[in-house]
């Protein structure tokens, strides 16, 4: 006769235990993470805002260095010395230099600010949140937001050039003024010395009927 297996323990004597049903597994986050997203998110945050503050000043410092280039582009050869237009040169290589280093500093802003991405699926060697969110708030602008008033000397030495080009303008219009009088002149004597040769001539033509 076939071996028959029973799998209950009770037919070994041996009450069965009652069965527990299994706890649900609820995942949750701690507060603690939530902080640190909320800080990053802060962080990313104003390090846009002021990299977007940071572009502008940029942009507005390569219009303003760009028109004084045009200012003494255009004043070559009409200033009457080339004082002005040195003063200008200078002021224009001091603000390209920190206006160099304006955008070097943006360079390596945006490139730390990339890495910063904290550690995921797609970045796996990034920093952790908190280390992205100290890298965010440490960078800094500080070369940008000194653009507008870093340079005074640049606007004051294109006025100055340009004050030199008026003063220049003002002496070629006295010259001219003076060789169009000289020209005046000389072709006022020249008409009356004609109108006296003529005369003269008419005269002794006149003697000679007479006689």
């Amino acid at each position: 006769m076939p071996l028959a297996f029973c799998t209950s323990t009770a037919a070994f004597g041996v009450a069965s235990a009652p069965t527990s049903p299994v706890p649900t597994v609820t995942a949750s986050v701690p507060p603690a993470v939530f902080h640190s997203d909320s800080l990053f998110e802060i962080a990313r945050t104003d390090f846009t805002a002021e990299r977007q503050s940071a572009v502008t000043a940029i942009a507005g410092a390569t219009s303003v260095v760009d028109a004084a280039q045009a200012a003494l582009d255009a004043s070559a050869g009409k200033t009457l010395t080339e004082d002005s237009r040195a003063q200008l040169a200078a002021a224009l290589d001091l603000a390209r230099l920190h206006l160099g280093f304006a955008t070097a500093e943006m360079s390596d802003a945006t490139a730390d600010a990339d890495f910063s991405v904290p550690v995921g699926a797609l970045f796996t060697d990034r920093p952790n949140v908190e280390e992205s969110t100290t890298t965010l708030s440490r960078l800094t602008f500080r070369w940008a937001d000194q653009l507008a008033t870093l340079d005074p000397g640049l606007p004051v030495a294109v006025q100055g050039v340009t004050d030199a080009v008026s003063a220049w303008n003002a002496e070629q219009a006295r010259l001219a003024a003076i060789e169009a009088a000289r020209v005046a002149a000389v072709e006022a004597a020249r008409v009356a010395a004609e109108q006296a040769a003529a005369q003269a001539q008419a005269a002794a033509a006149a003697r000679v009927v007479r006689s």
